[in-house]
């Protein structure tokens, strides 16, 4: 299972050490397994980097189930990690620690974020009251325009209203006739 996973995998002793990484891992870190086996983080990498990577395994060989996401200096990846304790009845006897890449996707939502932001910032600065909503009714944003047309405060939490609580008529009118365009 180890070898044909797409995440890097890797158990440690109860002391930190390597004592096996799936190959994914070695693939990421350039290393053959006799580099890796025995070793720690701060064998391996930078100093930044292993500093990370030992906190979490140290908080994993206390008992603790870790996830996070971290990105490495090293590689410039981020990964999201699951770092699980080994347990035996006698207690921690190890750790089994997942990484999966997700670069790409946290630089897809961080550009969307920033799209959205300048999205809002159009909207914002509009001349007209402008607001946007689901089928259902639910507005999702609205500029300052369309909350004094609505008779919102930023008190009213404004992003969680219904459209129908407020100057509905009026609304429903407008709703029509475009949908009816």
């Amino acid at each position: 299972i180890c070898n044909s996973s797409q995440d890097l995998i890797v158990y440690k002793d109860c002391k930190g050490r390597y004592l096996y990484c799936n190959q994914v891992y070695l693939d990421t870190v350039n290393k053959t397994l006799e580099d890796i086996k025995g070793k720690t983080e701060a064998d391996l990498f930078s100093e930044k980097d292993a500093a990370i990577l030992s906190k979490i395994s140290r908080r994993v060989l206390k008992g603790k189930v870790i996830r996070k996401k971290i990105q490495m200096e090293t590689s410039n990846r981020i990964y999201d990690i699951t770092a699980s304790p080994l347990v035996l009845t006698k207690g921690v006897f190890g750790a089994l620690i997942i990484a999966k890449d997700v670069t790409h996707e946290e630089k897809l939502m961080s550009e969307l974020e920033d799209k959205q932001q300048m999205f809002r910032s159009v909207l914002q600065g509009m001349p007209i009251a402008t607001y946007l909503k689901d089928l259902n009714g639910n507005v999702y944003y609205e500029n300052k325009m369309a909350m004094d047309f609505l008779g919102l405060s930023d008190s009213d939490n404004a992003n969680k209203w219904h459209y129908k609580e407020k100057r509905a008529d009026e609304i429903s009118n407008e709703d029509n006739e475009i949908n009816n365009y």
